[in-house]
């Protein structure tokens, strides 16, 4: 197991695209094989682009990361992170095994399907520009219309953009806006799904309640999204008052800004949803 310091992802005003595309991984791993690494978890601050993107090139390994909360309120840095007693305020700490996780899987707990599932005809960056040759954002309001959420009253938690695989949702994307006139939707990744690949419309609707635990004894190590207030059901009270959970030969880190996903060849993908969660096991 490989111990490393990440580079700071927090300076991307000072890089070009260029750079962070084509950015060196960290140096404890520049001497590693790309073979040799089989998973790969880190916490980062909030721009882990050059990051996410310089671990693409170990192949076989799992990359899961987690945005580390933010503590500016609680220790006066925008997030606190640890190495070897050092404290970081920006960039991301994480350890490479060489061993591969025998699954890595998705929970997405309490969403709601919207519309049927469509396939992507046009995508740029981080935009749905066409589905089904269609405009987006238009499918997106008539869907919601159809479901009859209504937008005036915060009835809903997020919207999102599922991709499949098998016929199970493989990658969930954050809606973050949508331009009926010009019809693109713009999601929380650094890409969306590329075209050809099937997609549908979820939504999360607050009255769901927020599962973040998984009840089997399956040994897992995990990162799921929370809201910033956990419904205390699924704790016990401890004699001091307190709330406790135990998860037998589980670890289990949640954050309100989600985590990030790259399984083997996959393009890296942001997801922060509540209810969310990336296993190995």
């Amino acid at each position: 197991m490989h111990a490393v310091s990440l580079p700071d992802s927090g300076t991307r005003s000072a890089a070009s695209w260029t750079s962070i595309l084509s950015a060196e991984p960290p140096s404890e791993l520049r001497g590693l094989r790309p073979e040799d690494i089989g998973t790969i978890l880190y916490l980062t601050d909030g721009a882990p682009e050059g990051l996410s993107n310089s671990l693409s090139r170990f192949t076989r390994a799992n990359k899961i990361g987690l945005f580390a909360a933010s503590t500016p309120f609680i220790t006066g840095r925008p997030v606190t992170l640890f190495k070897n007693g050092e404290i970081c305020d920006s960039g991301a700490v994480g350890v490479a095994i060489s061993h591969p996780a025998t699954r890595c899987g998705m929970r997405f707990v309490g969403l709601e399907p919207l519309a049927k599932p469509m396939t992507v005809s046009q995508s740029e960056g981080n935009l749905v520009v066409a589905l089904d040759n269609k405009n987006p954002t238009q499918l997106l309001l008539a869907a919601i219309r159809e479901k009859g959420i209504n937008l005036t009253t915060p009835d809903y938690e997020e919207f999102g953009l599922a991709t499949f695989h098998d016929d199970q949702p493989s990658q969930m994307f954050v809606i973050l806006s949508g331009d009926p006139s010009r019809g693109t939707i713009a999601l929380r990744s650094m890409s969306a799904p590329p075209p050809g690949s099937r997609v549908q419309f979820f939504h999360r609707p607050k009255s769901n309640a927020i599962q973040t635990v998984d009840d089997s004894s399956r040994k897992t190590f995990g990162f799921t999204v929370v809201p910033e207030t956990l419904a205390y059901e699924q704790f016990q009270q401890n004699d001091e008052g307190g709330f406790e959970l135990e998860l037998p030969d589980s670890f289990l880190a949640g954050s309100e800004r989600g985590f990030l996903v790259s399984r083997a060849n996959e393009a890296p993908w942001t997801c922060s949803i509540p209810g969310s969660s990336v296993e190995l096991e």
